[in-house]
C-alpha cells in the first residue's frame, strides 16, 4: 500500500473515531446549587422590616426625648408599640430564614458578622449595667470608682469575647491541643491559652491583629461606662443577646471552614460559663458585703447560661473531648450550686438553735430555691449529655432533631411572640397613664398578679395547638418512612423507644413554656420592683404535669397512624373536648342551682381549672397524680402498640 492509500487509512480512523466520540454520552458534570432566590428576596423584604421597625425606635425616643406631642404633624405622630413589633419579628423572621437557606460564603459570613457584633454589644452592656446596680450599693468614694469598675469589668468581658472569637484563627501560632487530654491535661492546656497567647503576640501578625481589636473593644466599653452613666440600656442588651444566639445558629450549621465554626462555638461557651459563673458568684458574694443578686439577676443568669452552653456542646459535639467535658463541668456546676445554696437554706436554722431563739435571716426563700432549681437544671443537662445511656442518646438525638433548624425554632419564635404579646396586654391594662395602652388601666390589679398573665386567652389557645404540632411527627413519620421497623429491629426494648421520645418532646415542651417567664424577670431587673414569684413557680409545677399527659396522648396517636396529619386531628380533637368540659365547668359555676356533686366530677378534670389553682399558688397533689396517671396510661398503650407490630 502506497503512502496515499496510507494517509487516507488513517484519516478515515480518525474521522470514525471523532464520530464515535461525538456520539458517546458525555460525562455527567458536578450538579450546582441552586441559587436560593425565595430566600434572597425574604432576606430583602426583612432587611426593610427591620430597619423601619427600627427607625419607628427611634422616632418614639426622639418624640419623648425633645418633647413633639405640643408640635404639629408630622412630628406629634408616635407610632404605637403593636405596629413596631409586629415590623420587627416580621423582619427578624424573613432574614432568619434567608440565613438558614442561603448558604452562599458572603451571606453567611454576613449574618455571622451581624451575630458577634449583637452578642459582643448584649453582653458587654448587660454586664457594666449590673455592674453599676451592684457596686452602686457599697456605698464606693469618689462617685466615679464604681463606674470605673464596672467599666473595666465590662472591658475584660469585650476582651475575652474577642479573644474565643478568633482562637480559632491564631490556633496554629499559639498551638492546637493535641488528641485525647484527661480533664487534668484539657483544664491546664486551658488555663495556658493567656500564656501561649503572649508568645504568640512576638511573631504571629494574626494574634497582633486579634490582640489589637480586643484592646479596642475593651477601651470602648471602659470609655463608654465612664461617659455614658445613667443610660438604662439593659432591655436593648437582653433582646440584642437573645437575636444574636439566634443568628449564629444559622451560621454554626452552614459554616464550613472550621476556623470559622470554631470561633462561633468558643462565643456561645465564654457567654455560657460566663453566665453560670455569674449565677454561682450570686450564692455567695453577699457574704462578702456585695447587696445580694441572686434575686432576681443570679436566678435569670440561667436563661442565658442555659441554652448558650447546650448551643456550645451541639457546636463542639456532645462525643468530642471539649463537649464531654463541658457536660461533666456543667453537671458539678449544679451540685455546687445545690450544695451552696442547701448549706446556706440550713445554716439559719442551726443558728436559731444555737443561739437560743435569736432569729437568723433565711436564705431559702427567695434565693436558696431558686439557685436549687438552677442547679438541678446544670446537674440534669449536664448528666444527660455526659451519660452512655441508651434511653438518654435516643433523647438527645430526639431533642436535636427538634432543636434543629426546622419547626422547632419556628415554634419556639411563635411561643416568644405569643408571650411578648400577652406581655404587652397584660401590661398595658395595668397602666392607666399610657395612650397607646390597649385597656389603660381596666385591669384590677388582684394578687398574685402573675395570675392575669398566665390564666388569658392567648395561653391557652398555645396550649391546645402546641401539643398536637409536638407530637404528630413523632412516631407516625417514623412509621410512614419505614425508619421504625429498623429502630424496633435495633437492641432497645419499646419502653426506650417511646420514653425517649416522650422526654425529648417533653423536655422541648417546657423549654417553650420557660419563655414565659422570661418577661416578669425581665419587668423585675428593669424596674426594680418585685412580684409575687412563687405562684409563677407553682404554675410551672402544674404546666409540667399538665403537658406531660397531653403529651403522652399525642404520642399514642402519632403511633396508631403513619398520617402525621390525622394524628394531629386526633390529638386536637381530643383538646378541644377537654376544652368544652372547661366550658361547661364554667358555666356550673355561675349555676346557683348546680349541684356540688357535679361541680366536683368536672372540676376534678377540667385542665383549666387545675391550672387556675396552680396559678394561685395551690399545688394539690391530686390534681398532680391525676395528670401524671395519664402519662403513664398513654405511654402504656403506646409501647402496647409498638409491640403489636411483632404479630403482624
Amino acid at each position: 500500500m502506497n503512502n496515499s492509500g496510507k494517509d487516507s487509512v488513517m484519516e478515515a480512523a480518525e474521522g470514525e473515531e471523532q464520530r464515535i466520540g461525538m456520539e458517546a454520552p458525555s460525562q455527567p458534570s458536578l450538579e450546582e446549587e441552586k441559587e436560593p432566590k425565595a430566600a434572597r428576596t425574604a432576606g430583602v423584604v426583612g432587611l426593610f422590616f427591620l430597619l423601619f421597625g427600627l427607625f419607628m425606635l427611634l422616632w418614639n425616643w426622639a418624640h419623648q426625648a425633645y418633647e413633639w406631642a405640643n408640635k404639629g404633624w408630622p412630628w406629634s405622630v408616635r407610632f404605637s408599640v403593636p405596629l413596631i413589633a409586629v415590623w420587627l419579628v416580621l423582619g427578624c423572621g424573613s432574614t432568619l430564614f434567608h440565613a438558614f437557606q442561603d448558604r452562599d460564603r458572603s451571606v453567611r459570613r454576613g449574618y455571622g458578622f451581624v451575630a458577634y457584633m449583637l452578642l459582643l454589644f448584649g453582653s458587654v452592656v448587660t454586664v457594666v449595667s449590673l455592674s453599676l446596680a451592684w457596686l452602686g450599693g457599697l456605698q464606693l468614694q469618689p462617685d466615679w470608682l464604681p463606674r470605673l469598675l464596672a467599666g473595666l469589668i465590662g472591658g475584660a468581658v469585650g476582651l475575652i469575647l474577642v479573644g474565643s472569637a478568633t482562637a480559632g484563627f491564631v490556633g496554629a501560632a499559639i498551638g492546637n491541643p493535641p488528641a485525647e487530654l484527661g480533664w487534668k491535661d484539657l483544664i491546664r492546656w486551658k488555663l495556658s491559652y493567656p500564656a501561649r497567647w503572649l508568645t504568640g503576640m512576638r511573631t504571629n501578625s494574626r494574634v497582633q491583629q486579634a490582640t489589637l481589636a480586643g484592646i479596642f473593644a475593651a477601651g470602648v466599653f471602659l470609655a463608654t461606662a465612664l461617659l455614658a452613666p445613667g443610660i438604662n440600656l439593659l432591655p436593648y442588651s437582653m433582646a440584642a443577646l437573645a437575636l444574636g444566639f439566634v443568628y449564629l445558629l444559622p451560621f454554626t450549621a452552614n459554616e464550613t471552614e472550621s476556623d470559622w465554626r470554631e470561633g462561633a462555638a468558643n462565643i456561645y461557651g465564654a457567654i455560657g460559663w460566663a453566665a453560670a459563673l455569674f449565677t454561682l458568684a450570686s450564692s455567695f458574694l453577699d457574704l462578702f458585703g456585695v447587696p445580694s443578686f441572686a434575686v432576681p439577676y443570679g436566678a435569670a443568669a440561667v436563661f442565658l447560661g442555659f441554652p448558650f452552653l447546650a448551643a456550645y456542646i451541639g457546636a463542639k459535639g456532645a462525643d468530642s473531648d471539649d463537649g464531654y467535658w463541658t457536660s461533666r463541668a456543667v453537671a458539678y456546676l449544679g451540685i455546687v450550686l445545690i450544695l451552696i445554696a442547701g448549706v446556706r437554706s440550713i445554716a439559719p436554722l442551726v443558728a436559731d438553735l444555737v443561739s437560743e431563739g435569736a432569729r437568723a435571716q433565711g436564705y431559702f426563700l427567695p434565693a436558696g430555691f431558686f439557685l436549687m432549681l438552677i442547679g438541678g437544671i446544670y446537674l440534669l443537662t449536664g448528666a444527660t449529655l455526659a451519660s452512655d445511656s441508651r434511653l438518654l442518646v435516643m433523647m438527645r438525638k430526639e431533642l436535636a432533631a427538634l432543636l434543629g433548624p426546622s419547626l422547632g425554632w419556628v415554634v419556639l419564635a411563635g411561643m416568644a411572640g405569643m408571650a411578648g404579646f400577652s406581655f404587652y396586654l397584660f401590661i398595658s391594662f395595668l397602666v392607666p397613664d399610657d395612650p397607646f395602652a390597649v385597656g389603660r388601666g381596666q385591669l384590677v390589679a388582684e394578687e398574685p398578679i402573675i395570675q392575669n398573665y398566665f390564666l388569658e386567652f392567648i395561653p391557652l389557645v398555645c396550649l391546645i395547638l402546641l401539643v398536637p404540632l409536638l407530637t404528630m411527627r413523632m412516631l407516625s413519620e417514623e412509621n410512614r418512612t419505614g425508619t421504625l421497623e429498623v429502630l424496633l429491629a435495633a437492641p432497645v426494648t419499646e419502653w426506650e423507644i417511646v420514653l425517649s421520645k416522650f422526654l425529648a418532646v417533653w423536655i422541648f415542651n417546657m423549654i417553650a413554656w420557660s419563655l414565659w417567664a422570661v418577661f416578669p424577670f425581665t419587668l423585675w431587673i428593669y424596674s426594680g420592683e418585685p412580684f409575687d414569684y412563687r405562684p409563677m413557680l407553682s404554675f410551672y409545677v402544674g404546666i409540667g404535669a399538665m403537658t406531660a399527659g397531653f403529651l403522652a396522648m399525642g404520642l399514642f396517636f402519632s403511633s396508631i397512624t403513619p398520617n402525621q396529619i390525622v394524628a394531629a386531628l386526633l390529638t386536637s380533637v381530643v383538646m378541644i373536648v377537654l376544652t368544652i368540659i372547661v366550658i361547661f365547668m364554667f358555666q356550673l359555676m355561675n349555676d346557683p342551682a348546680a349541684s356540688q356533686t357535679k361541680r366536683e366530677a368536672l372540676g376534678y378534670v377540667s385542665y383549666y381549672h387545675h391550672l387556675m389553682e396552680f396559678v394561685r399558688g395551690r399545688v394539690h397533689l391530686r390534681f398532680v397524680l391525676f395528670h401524671l396517671s395519664l402519662a403513664a396510661f398513654w405511654l402504656f398503650l403506646t409501647v402496647k402498640v409498638l409491640e403489636a407490630r411483632k404479630w403482624r
